[in-house]
């Protein structure tokens, strides 16, 4: 799941070009955001500029709260008809 978040992120920083699929891609990137200080500033440009996107859009926030609730309403059904439950709810 972090992985998909963090390039949800990163693609609403307008920066696709940093998500990372494989470990050789991870690396690939960080050499060029180290090497090439071009790339490094248009990145660092992009994320300053769409900033706002991510910190300041609520929908994020409650599509998590919601993500979160329906999760824990799941796992208290579950504790109901299980025996299995190891979780106090």
């Amino acid at each position: 799941m972090r992985g998909r978040h963090c390039a949800a992120i990163l693609r609403m920083l307008d920066v696709p070009e940093t998500i990372a699929t494989t470990i050789d891609d991870y690396v690939a990137v960080a050499i060029r955001l180290g090497r090439d200080n071009q790339f490094r500033q248009a990145i660092s440009s992009r994320m300053a500029k769409n900033r706002d996107k991510v910190y300041r859009d609520r929908a994020l926030v409650t599509a998590l709260e919601d993500f979160i609730e329906r999760s824990v309403t799941r796992l208290g059904r579950f504790c109901q008809i299980s025996s299995h439950c190891r979780f106090p709810i």
